[in-house]
């Protein structure tokens, strides 16, 4: 049988342990995957992803998503952005560890199909936009209130206008009043 999928589990040391509501991380795991369809090769890299969920999510791939995309990959390749129903069946499950194996297949399929393609995801979806706005994602519960607004002051130097604050400390409601008084209206939390 040919192999259609190779997988790498990467730990990441952190500098600094990072908190969250329900623990202490002083490493993250990410996931590396190569993906073969017929005549592409595809790449992607997901963290963080939950080292005891990780067989889980390589078997969601492998048993569900892999046959899914390989019936699917033909059409999109020529052209057809999937359609609504597509996107629906995909997004049938709810659960996190269909999240995380979709948003790391999906990564390697769009990777494939824009290689096979010569051009970018951009240009193959033709998307007419100049830009896309984003947002940083990380304000840790562990970081203090100035290490918090230093980090937002440098998604705003890169030019983003949007960070998304982890929440799950008792003071949160007079930690977000601070920072919204440090970024502006205009900065979306």
């Amino acid at each position: 049988m040919k192999k259609t999928s190779e997988f790498t589990l990467l730990k990441v040391p952190l500098a600094k342990a990072i908190k969250t509501n329900l623990r202490v991380m002083t490493d993250v795991y990410g996931l590396r995957m190569k993906l073969w369809l017929g005549p592409f090769a595809g790449e992607a890299f997901v963290y963080p992803i939950p080292r005891d969920k990780v067989r889980k999510i390589i078997h969601r791939i492998e048993s569900f998503l892999i046959p899914f995309y390989s019936e699917k990959m033909c059409r999109i390749a020529e052209g057809e952005y999937g359609g609504p129903s597509f996107w629906r069946a995909l997004s049938a499950f709810e659960d996190p560890i269909h999240r995380a194996a979709l948003a790391i297949i999906d990564i390697a399929f769009w990777d494939g199909i824009t290689k096979l393609a010569g051009i970018s995801l951009k240009r193959f979806i033709k998307n007419k936009k100049k830009s896309v706005e984003v947002y940083g994602t990380t304000g840790w519960i562990s970081l203090t209130d100035d290490e918090l607004l230093a980090e937002c002051d440098a998604y705003r130097a890169l030019g983003v206008k949007g960070f998304k604050v982890r929440l799950g400390r008792a003071d949160d409601a007079a930690r977000l009043r601070k920072l919204r008084a440090h970024v502006g209206a205009d900065f979306h939390l």
